[in-house]
């Protein structure tokens, strides 16, 4: 199955959600930070030691993602809902 046209919608709707939602742009950007702060932490091939401010970055990151992922959830849904009805219009079985 060809999802290149539903990546494409979710990509725009997220992309615009960014542009009109204030906190979900806020959560975005400071996901992208505290990712950048983890990865070093992580620094790929060896142990790990997480100081208690890792772990208080470790946990803002988790519940920016959570934040994140429900606001672009009931975006997508939202958007999702408006091309059906559009398409249902189009198709002549809504007027």
């Amino acid at each position: 199955m060809d999802t290149t046209c539903i990546d494409k919608r979710v990509t725009e709707t997220l992309r615009r959600l960014e542009k009109t939602d204030g906190a979900y742009a806020l959560a975005v950007e400071q996901s992208r930070e505290l990712r950048w702060i983890l990865d070093e932490i992580a620094g790929y091939g060896h142990d790990i030691t997480i100081s208690a401010g890792d772990c208080d970055n470790l946990n803002e990151y988790l519940t920016l993602q959570v934040q994140r992922e429900d606001a672009a959830s009931r975006a997508v849904y939202r958007q999702g809902f408006r091309d059906c009805v559009r398409l249902l219009k189009d198709v002549g079985v809504l007027t």
